[in-house]
């Protein structure tokens, strides 16, 4: 098991969490999957399940050091470079922690 727990990110995650870019505001970390699919949970009133990603090479989330600005970036990616992302949403990591878990073949990402 990895785990991240600086400037207010907790992550956990059966894959490394790598340190893509460390600058001076904000931080970008690398998680590779290895072309995974990736079940997205929602824990939202309007979607019951989840959204599904297939074939995802890496997970890239992005913060800021600041421990004021908790909003992060994260990005799912089908190549090594940023400008391959398939998706990507902000959220506030304060006071929650991020879940990036094997499940089989395929990955389980979940805010708790």
């Amino acid at each position: 098991m990895y785990e991240f727990n600086q400037y207010n990110l907790n992550i956990k995650s059966d894959f490394e969490i790598k340190t893509f870019k460390d600058r001076e505001y904000d931080l970008d970390l690398l998680i590779l999957l290895n072309d995974r699919t990736v079940n997205f949970n929602l824990n939202s009133n309007n979607l019951s399940s989840r959204i599904q990603f297939n074939d995802i090479k890496s997970i890239l989330v992005r913060i800021c050091k600041d421990p004021n600005n908790n909003i992060g970036t994260v990005h799912f990616l089908k190549d090594s470079g940023i400008h391959s992302t398939v998706c990507n949403f902000e959220f506030n990591y304060l006071n929650q922690s991020l879940s990036i878990l094997l499940k089989d073949y395929s990955v389980e990402m979940n805010f708790i």
